[in-house]
């Protein structure tokens, strides 16, 4: 599987989710950018070594701290236009 083809597996997942066509711009983002963050894992993994399931979790949590928590958070996603 090509990384075009993930992307699209997961924008599918996450238009679902958040009650959008996946070619809608939100899951587009959403899904190239969890692409992004899992290849900087496997990567992270590939030279260091470890649990390559928890770096996932690890690199995921990292986004999910500074998107949800940090400054100019943002705890929802805006109204369906």
């Amino acid at each position: 599987m090509c990384i075009l083809d993930f992307n699209g597996v997961l924008a599918d997942f996450l238009g679902a989710r958040l009650g959008r066509a996946p070619d809608d711009l939100e899951p587009s983002v959403l899904a190239t950018a969890a692409g992004a963050i899992i290849l900087a894992a496997q990567t992270r993994w590939f030279l260091i070594g470890g649990d390559l399931p928890g770096t996932i979790s690890e690199a995921l949590a990292v986004i999910d701290t500074v998107v949800c928590s940090g400054p100019g958070a943002r705890n929802e996603f805006p109204e369906k236009r």
